[in-house]
């Protein structure tokens, strides 16, 4: 038996780092890794099989082996970790703006490591490349194993390609690996493994995959990554002294279908909405549980889509799990559904529970882009601007703090971004600091299954251009290659956008 050494990473999305400093709502927590690597990574802790003699046994170790990385100029601290560590387990996610950034790292593993390292690509760029038409495997064009089918990524980099679902993957893999069995022949070895996956490889320039029984996933006895992994930054909306990131494991995207979303229901399937509020509650008491161990006080914020996906009664459901607990949270919501009275009822009662904050997605102040948007379901009770302020009204009216997401590249003009703006800045003095956080994002056409035909072998924004500082300044996401419709913005509009973010009022 050999001793399993494993390395996860999070993927770089910008070529070099051309910003001084950065304004975006960007967290250093690799949250979507830790989710993956959960059942693993409590395996290791336990002291479980293999998992339990690896070098995820020690906290601090697990810690430092589960990382992010967003510029590809400053790796050093990961070259580090590959001389190190000498893992022969390397867990890789990205998504679609950081494909390159895998492909350098993957690169980077095997000079240092040879084939003494089975290389693992999975998260949210194969998930949408890489998915079933009935019982059929289908690959976008920017499918990471139709890429190396075709020789557009070598051949020799990733062992295996991993779609779906990650968690009981993952600590199958290492099995393999501490088993001294090589991956790659190995795949049948996965069948058995509980959630909707596709995992594959390519051999002699044909692909190869292996589809999932479809055993479902449960979710109510998975490690608690806030638990696992700890958690040490903060979101100054809360004023706490650290926040958490927390989950109600309903879905890995939204109920909505809006037609430039990463998150849609497309793509990511029906939630799972019954019994989200006591998994949310479990995952709230492990928050305050490290509070009180710390000794300091705590937040969480919900990293659904939508907050128990907007049910009323999971909402409600979610107030008498947690009696006279107070934890200060915040979660994402639609503003079609705070504008519905149950909504509203339920939020209140969760207010006594510590909710404080509500995120949610305006994207636009242009009414013929939003008419296009799955979740704009209010349109007959008045124009998408009229409802977005009744919400941030309802929400100020209810004492919380509330925080909105723009998408800009949607097909609006320089105008309608600049009055969009306008707006905010009005609203803040009407609504007591409301909006307190503004999120841009520059529309990104992403897979979507079988949207466009990009392969995303190029970095998103060149390295030497002149819109990247601006970019990674102001964007959450952005790219120059691969927009959402036609046409991308000036230096000078873009310039303009950051004048009037200079003068509001934000708290991130």
């Amino acid at each position: 038996m050999t001793q399993l050494r494993v390395l996860a990473v999070s993927a770089p999305y910008w070529p070099v780092r051309a910003a001084a400093q950065t304004r975006i709502l960007g967290s250093r927590v690799p949250f979507s890794l830790q989710n993956a690597c959960r059942l693993a990574a409590g395996a290791a802790l336990s002291g479980q099989g293999v998992w339990g003699q690896s070098n995820w046994k020690d906290r601090d170790t697990l810690r430092e082996s589960v990382v992010m990385y967003d510029y590809a100029d400053d790796l050093y601290d990961f070259e580090k970790k590959l001389r190190e560590i000498q893992p022969n387990l390397l867990l890789i996610a990205a998504m679609t703006l950081a494909l390159p950034g895998a492909v350098l790292i993957a690169k980077m593993a095997r000079e240092i490591l040879g084939d003494g390292v089975a290389i693992v690509l999975g998260g949210k760029h194969p998930s949408e490349t890489i998915y079933r038409a009935g019982a059929q495997v289908q690959h976008h064009p920017g499918s990471p194993l139709r890429l190396v089918s075709e020789g557009k990524i070598p051949a020799s980099l990733f062992d295996v390609v991993v779609s779906g679902d990650g968690e009981h993957i993952i600590a199958r893999l290492g099995e393999l690996v501490a088993d001294s069995r090589n991956v790659k022949d190995n795949l049948d070895k996965l069948w058995g493994c509980p959630g909707n996956w596709i995992a594959g490889t390519v051999s002699d320039g044909t692909v190869k995959t292996v589809i999932s029984s479809g055993a479902r996933i449960d979710y109510t006895s998975m490690p608690i990554p806030a638990e696992i992994f700890g958690f040490e930054g903060a979101f100054k909306v809360f004023g706490t002294d650290r926040t958490a990131h927390v989950y109600s494991d309903s879905s890995r995207g939204c109920i909505m279908d809006c037609f430039f979303c990463t998150e849609r229901r497309l793509v990511n399937g029906v939630p799972q909405v019954s019994g989200s509020a006591h998994r949310l509650a479990r995952q709230f008491t492990a928050v305050l549980a490290e509070g009180a161990r710390r000794e300091d006080r705590v937040s969480a914020f919900v990293e659904d889509s939508i907050l128990l996906m907007g049910s009323p009664n999971e909402l409600t459901q979610l107030h008498h799990l947690m009696g006279t607990t107070v934890l200060p949270f915040g979660g994402q919501i639609t503003i079609d559904l705070l504008l519905h009275q149950q909504t509203q009822d339920a939020l209140r009662l969760l207010t006594q529970n510590g909710l404080c904050y509500l995120y949610a997605g305006l994207e636009t102040g242009s009414e013929e882009v939003a008419r296009r948007m799955s979740k704009n379901t209010g349109g007959r009770k008045g124009g998408w601007m009229t409802r977005n302020e009744s919400a941030i009204r309802t929400a100020t009216g209810m004492g919380l703090r509330y925080g909105v997401a723009i998408c800009f590249g949607l097909g609006e003009s320089q105008a309608d971004r600049i009055n969009l703006l306008t707006h905010i800045v009005e609203w803040q003095q009407r609504y007591d600091g409301n909006p307190c956080v503004v999120s841009l994002n520059w529309g990104t056409q992403h897979p979507l299954l079988n949207a466009g035909q990009f392969d995303y072998v190029q970095w998103g924004t060149a390295a030497g251009s002149e819109r990247l500082p601006l970019f990674q300044e102001m964007f959450g996401e952005a790219s120059e290659l691969y927009p959402v419709t036609p046409g991308l913005p000036t230096v000078e509009e873009l310039a303009e956008i950051k004048q009037f973010l200079d003068g509001m009022m934000l708290l991130q």
